[in-house]
């Protein structure tokens, strides 16, 4: 004969919520041997929606007594029949029925809509939103920059031979051997500069180059800053008023006298 037994939710909260620890006991008539605590489920009469009542584990179990710690991840009203088994003993519990609420009530909803507390309903809350905007922004500007740099640095050191730089430019010019080609010759000077200042200088305008002189070497830029834009613009110059060779030879000249310059002042 199928034995009902009472059964009761006790909990130590001020309401039910999903996912609240309960007390289940229940007491009834005795049954041949106590429930085996280990192989306990719970069984449903009828289709029930999923976790509407949960065990988590078993507390105590006697032949005419039952104490289950349960929770329900069901909001509601719970009022279903359900059994208690171990697979070969089984309880009916039928008078069961307790209210879940959600884990927010209507006054957190309010106080906190879809997106959260983080909501942006002020303008204070824009202005701060903007402010760590623009915070992320510069410091990712800031790490481009950094790792841009660190990889020139690293890849003109790898170019960079044995010998000094004004000598590197020397024994580039030597092996020319006169060949008067002014495109050369600016490569040359500006393949210097990048291995002795380290700034890009290869695919940079002139402006550029100045403004990364005057950064990086500011005592440079005041003391020869004007010598080195005057060089460049003659490279842009070149061969519009002189002729091929003589050209090249005047732009030599002050390359290799700004090489030495350069070099004694950065010492």
């Amino acid at each position: 004969m199928e034995k009902t037994w009472f059964c009761q939710i006790k909990s130590s909260a001020e309401s039910i919520t999903v996912g609240t620890p309960l007390d289940l006991f229940c007491n009834g008539e005795s049954l041949d041997t106590p429930l085996e605590a280990d192989k306990l489920s719970i069984q449903f009469l009828k289709t029930q929606p999923d976790y509407s009542l949960l065990l988590l584990k078993s507390l105590k179990t006697e032949k005419n007594f039952l104490a289950l710690k349960v929770t329900s991840y069901r909001t509601g009203f719970f009022q279903s029949p359900f059994y208690i088994t171990d697979g070969e003993q089984s309880i009916k519990v039928e008078n069961l029925s307790f209210q879940v609420q959600p884990l927010l009530t209507a006054k957190d909803k309010t106080a906190h809509p879809a997106f959260g507390p983080f909501l942006i309903k002020t303008p204070y809350s824009l202005i701060s939103v903007f402010f760590i905007s623009c915070f992320f922004i510069l410091l990712g500007l800031f790490f481009y920059r950094f790792l841009k740099r660190t990889l020139f640095v690293r890849r003109i050191f790898k170019r960079r031979a044995s010998l000094l730089p004004s000598k590197a430019f020397i024994l580039r010019l030597r092996q020319e051997k006169e060949s008067c080609n002014v495109l050369s010759l600016e490569k040359n000077f500006k393949a210097f500069l990048e291995e002795q200042l380290l700034i890009p200088v290869e695919s940079q305008g002139t402006e550029k180059i100045m403004k990364n002189i005057k950064k990086y070497h500011p005592r440079l830029y005041q003391k020869s800053g004007l010598r080195i834009k005057q060089l460049l613009k003659e490279f842009l110059d070149r061969g519009q008023s002189e002729g091929i060779e003589k050209t090249y030879r005047k732009l030599k000249k002050m390359s290799q006298d700004l090489v030495f310059l350069i070099e004694e002042s950065l010492k």
